[in-house]
């Protein structure tokens, strides 16, 4: 059965259970237990519940990863979860990426970020075990260790940890301000999105609302949305990431009037001159305008393959064959670092801009080339007729 996720204040109701043999009935628990009982509500906090880890893997991330998991009633084998970590298809990222990445994986949501004792505290309180990391000085970066923060005593300033010892461990306030304060106090929450009590920031905010629209729940991420721009109604990128998520959601009008905004704000702002081009040629409309804003938006930003496919795109609209060709090869050259999806979308354009031209040769060389590169393309309609030439050595 799955933990309750209790911050238990003064007045402990499993203090039996815990010195009867729960995970956590070692001396400093029960030391810290005690600490705290007679103790104002607010100052103090203990999640019970939260098993440890083994000693040697508090160097890896699958350690505390496995003990958030199972607090939250997700069980995976240690060294299963090891193997899975490495696996993510993230082996460029770093291992805190990679915990954040398999976490959602999961169905829990992660926001990692450089906090602070108030922000660890909040979330101890608020029954979220939090994953730190330790370093002894400024100089011992390869005897880095993970603990898992489950509770804190503000009256006399000491907090508790998991970190593959015999048991928890008890630190004073000073001591592990010593040891967060080399990686400026990373932390790592990871939970389910919907018990989050806490006040959140709005990065946290956005991070949760990214984790709804990946899983096409437009609803609660547009409401997170509008929550992170309400602290900040002048920040561009906000305002773009929403509307953006109103736009994949369907509500053009409210995607648009968000663009603008972010345009009145920073009329040279790239990304959002390209993501109100991109709208307005989606709808084939205000193509003038369209035009305008994505030339200004490749103008900043000359290799986003993004903002060249936005131009292209209108440049057809337009019947301006040759020039969109043009610029859609430049985009396809610089796409590599795109999604496999991204890249098809451009290559396909750009066969189709040839082929509108009347260059059908350069069409079967595009398309050839991007079945070498993805094998499984489905290619539209009107080009399979020319299967047999591509397929042909």
């Amino acid at each position: 059965m799955r933990p309750v996720p209790l911050a238990v204040l003064a007045g402990l109701v499993l203090l039996a259970g815990l010195f009867s043999g729960c995970a956590t009935s070692s001396k400093p628990a029960r030391d810290f237990i005690r600490s705290i009982e007679e103790q104002p509500l607010g100052e103090v906090a203990y999640i019970p519940n939260v098993d440890d880890f083994d000693y040697r893997d508090r160097q890896y991330g699958y350690a505390p990863l496995d003990v958030i998991f199972r607090f939250w009633g997700i069980r995976i084998p240690r060294r299963e979860l090891a193997q899975l970590l490495a696996n993510t298809g993230m082996e460029l990222a770093t291992s805190q990426e990679q915990m954040m990445n398999f976490s959602d994986h999961q169905g829990l949501w992660a926001f990692s970020q450089y906090g602070s004792m108030k922000e660890v505290e909040t979330r101890v309180a608020a029954g979220m075990p939090v994953i730190v990391l330790f370093q002894e000085g400024t100089r011992d970066a390869f005897v880095r260790r993970y603990a898992v923060v489950v509770g804190f005593n503000r009256v006399n300033k000491t907090i508790l940890c998991h970190e593959g010892a015999d048991g928890p461990v008890v630190y004073s306030y000073s001591r592990f301000r010593l040891l967060c304060r080399p990686l400026r106090y990373w932390m790592l929450t990871v939970c389910p999105p919907e018990i989050i009590s806490w006040p959140m920031s709005y990065l946290e905010i956005a991070a949760r609302a990214k984790f709804y629209e990946k899983r096409g729940r437009y609803e609660e991420a547009i409401a997170d949305w509008e929550r992170a721009l309400a602290q900040q109604p002048e920040n561009v990128d906000l305002l773009l990431a929403v509307g953006n998520t109103y736009r994949h959601a369907g509500m053009m009008p409210q995607a648009e009037q968000l663009y603008r905004r972010a345009i009145g704000i920073n009329n040279m702002h790239a990304r959002a001159c390209n993501n109100l081009a991109f709208l307005l040629v989606e709808q084939h409309r205000n193509l003038d305008e369209a035009l305008l804003l994505a030339r200004r938006a490749t103008l900043l930003e000359p290799n986003n393959p993004a903002a060249l496919d936005t131009l292209g795109m209108i440049l057809i609209q337009q019947g301006n064959y040759a020039d969109a060709a043009n610029v859609l090869e430049k985009a396809r050259r610089r796409s590599r670092n795109l999604s496999d999806q991204a890249q098809t979308a451009i290559s396909l354009r750009l066969a189709e801009a040839y082929h509108l031209h009347g260059q059908d040769h350069l069409v079967l060389q595009v398309l050839r080339d991007l079945l070498e590169r993805f094998p499984e393309t489905a290619l539209p309609d009107e080009y399979r007729e020319l299967l047999p030439l591509l397929l042909a050595p």
